[in-house]
Order: C-alpha cells, then structure tokens, then sequence
C-alpha cells in the first residue's frame, strides 16, 4: 500500500488526511487503502497514522500459502520464516 486516506466519523471530504509514497507508486504502480476510523479525534493524529501506515507498508510484502499434510507443532519463528515440526506421538 502506497497510498492512504483516513476518514473520521466527523470529518469532511475536505477534512481527510492522505498519505503517499511517490517513489513506490512509481516503482509499483498505486495501491490504496480507504480508513474510516472513529478513534482518531485530530487532523494531526490521523496524518501521523497515514504516515506511520505508508513507512511501514509502502513496499510489497512477500505472501505465500503453504499446506501440510499431517500434525504439526509450532516451534518457533524467525527472520527466515515459521518452523513447524511433525507431532511425534
């Protein structure tokens, strides 16, 4: 996500925050994200939480999906990944 815009329950179209990174949309093309969060009671706050959103989300995170057969036990997890290790009865 390169892009945010945070709403809050009282503000207007006019009122809303938005962050952006424009090195990422141009390395990744805009990926945005709409919030309606009723918590963030200032323009100020809902800016530090867009920008705070954007640093940490602005490049793409690895994601994959990974399916064991059988029991497993979670033993620990690191830098590298998860390790799961097979229930031993």
């Amino acid at each position: 996500m390169n892009k945010v815009i945070i709403f809050t329950p009282h503000s207007q179209d006019s009122d809303k925050v938005t962050a952006e990174d424009s090195d990422s949309v141009e390395k990744y093309g805009e990926r945005g994200k709409i919030y309606n969060i009723e918590y963030i009671t200032s323009e100020e706050e809902g800016q530090s939480l867009a920008d705070k959103l954007i640093n940490e989300l602005k490049d793409p995170q690895d994601e994959g999906v990974i399916i064991l057969s059988g029991e497993y036990k979670y033993d620990r997890i690191s830098s590298t990944g998860i390790l799961l290790s097979p229930m031993m009865d």
